[in-house]
């Protein structure tokens, strides 16, 4: 079992990214893209990858310690997507390093066997990809595992609004 961490980036500020590419230990492959418009970002990424599972992160969120529970639980399952909640944080509450959640678990992401996001013919549009391509998968009979942990941290902004809505499954 092995995974791809896709970080779609576009004007990234560099302890953003930092902070993200920090977060990724778990993974086997990371790959950041800069091109305009996250879903061809993605999609042209996905082409590119050599791992059998993929995960979307957006430049300016990151994993929280307990994703490591969550690939345990992956690496065990027959599943063709991994649903998973994350918190959602408030860019002024970021500050030397130190952040603070809300308790709230809003947002959510999944990690995609690749075949599966391939098949699905992959991100459709510009805003809510992962929510969008979870609805075909299910419509479509793909396996779906959801695991109640809080794996990772939704940061939201200005850029955020601007850029992607609320992409998160």
């Amino acid at each position: 079992m092995t995974i791809t961490i896709i970080i779609p980036t576009i004007n990234a500020k560099p302890e953003w990214l930092s902070r993200a590419l920090g977060s990724c230990s778990f993974a086997d492959e990371i790959l950041i893209t800069k091109e305009l418009g996250i879903s061809k970002a993605v999609n042209n990424a996905v082409d590119l990858a050599r791992c059998e599972w993929i995960g979307v992160m957006p430049d300016d969120d990151f994993y929280l310690p307990e994703i490591f529970k969550i690939v345990e639980k992956m690496v065990r399952s027959d599943a063709d997507i991994i649903k998973f909640p994350c918190r959602q944080m408030l860019e002024e509450t970021f500050l030397d390093g130190i952040y603070d959640t809300e308790e709230k678990t809003i947002y959510g992401s999944c990690f995609m066997r690749r075949k599966a996001f391939l098949d699905l013919g992959g991100y459709r549009g510009e805003i809510f990809q992962d929510q969008e391509i979870y609805n075909r998968a299910r419509a479509e009979g793909f396996k779906v595992e959801y695991i109640p942990i809080a794996g990772g941290v939704f940061r939201w902004n200005k850029r955020s609004k601007q850029q992607r809505g609320a992409n998160r499954c």
